[in-house]
């Protein structure tokens, strides 16, 4: 069984064929990062394109390979691509009269994290945590556009296929732990979970997050922050609680819209992230959707997946055994289908009661 390469070898051998072949030119927005592509571009600067972070899309990218008049190109893993502008550059390349192939597009991190993730088919999805949170559905071939409050866009385009993506995001995800730390609720972010499993699992307090409004699907920016549903008997664990959860709400909030705008099954949710470490919020997040969360042992996902993109279409890699390669941990559903629809349905009045603030 072949070893899943990290970003470096990936580098290593994209380097190594564009020094065999001279008609391929290395893209690339910071090569600091490799001492490969570092030599290479001293070595070889007319097969070298670092593009600089404002200037990331395809039109600038397709402008500098027409001038270079080569025939192709190898993205490295540093280069997150803007598919914003595809057709463009495509019209630009042609206009060039320069046989320019475009071998992988990666629309940015979380288009990368999605394709690192290994959600190449219809249906499957990632949510990524960090301060906030991205979450994105494969759609396939065919732009389905939203009628819940999601966006549509290009995930990538790789050997003349594009797929699509629908997505959400949400303000407040680790920021929300981050928050009851700064109210001295908590000394670290470790504490949360312990103490979330301390408090009184009866207890039916709710935080809507909203210190900036409410992103995905709600998209309402007036919206405040509130509590709901508290006791008296609500404490310091209760609140600790409600901020884990709060978390899991909005982004089972987001996979719901896309499963209404889609008409896709989800079987599964791919989740990457620093909070991913927290295993009290990824068994609620499993409860809350019904379905396992999948977290892989790999992190830098983003990365990754525009390395893999670029040596897939490549043909460095095949994609399927790249990917089954992949070791994760599984968090499965564990809570009644009645507390289950009894906990959301307290979650849907929350978001109702502070919408009317």
């Amino acid at each position: 069984m072949n070893k899943i390469p990290n970003r470096q070898v990936i580098c290593d051998v994209l380097v190594e064929r564009a020094e065999k072949d001279k008609d391929i030119v290395v893209l690339c927005s910071d090569s600091r990062g490799s001492a490969s592509l570092s030599d290479f571009a001293g070595k070889y600067p007319e097969q070298f394109v670092e593009v600089g972070i404002a200037e990331q899309n395809l039109v600038s990218i397709s402008a500098g390979l027409a001038a270079c008049g080569k025939k192709a190109f190898a993205a490295s893993p540093a280069c997150f691509l803007s598919t914003r502008s595809m057709e463009q550059a495509k019209v630009d390349v042609a206009y060039s009269n320069t046989n320019v192939k475009l071998i992988g597009i990666s629309g940015g991190i979380s288009y990368g994290a999605l394709f690192g993730q290994g959600c190449h088919k219809s249906g499957m999805a990632k949510a990524t945590y960090g301060t906030g949170s991205s979450v994105m559905m494969n759609i396939g071939k065919k732009a389905i556009f939203s009628e819940s409050g999601l966006a549509t866009s290009i995930a990538w385009g790789i050997s003349g296929e594009v797929e699509y993506v629908l997505e959400g995001n949400i303000n407040y995800a680790g920021a929300v732990i981050k928050w009851i730390e700064s109210l001295g609720l908590i000394s670290s972010p470790k504490e949360a979970p312990v103490l979330a499993k301390e408090a009184n699992p009866n207890d039916s307090t709710y935080l809507v997050p909203a210190f900036s409004g409410l992103g995905a699907p709600y998209w309402e920016s007036g919206a405040r922050a509130s509590f709901y549903g508290m006791s008296r008997s609500t404490g310091k664990a209760e609140i600790v609680k409600a901020a884990e959860e709060c978390i899991a709400y909005q982004i089972a909030d987001i996979i719901g819209a896309m499963i209404k705008d889609s008409g896709m099954e989800m079987t599964s949710l791919r989740v990457d992230g620093g909070p991913t470490r927290d295993e009290y919020l990824m068994q609620f997040q499993s409860d809350i959707l019904g379905i396992p969360l999948l977290i892989p042992q790999t992190e830098e996902l983003s990365g990754m997946g525009a390395a893999y993109a670029a040596g897939i279409a490549a043909g460095i890699y095949d994609k399927e055994s790249i990917f089954a390669e992949m070791q994760r941990k599984e968090f499965k559903p564990q809570m009644a289908a009645a507390e289950k629809e009894k906990r959301c349905n307290g979650w849907k009045k929350a978001i109702k009661a502070t919408l009317m603030l």
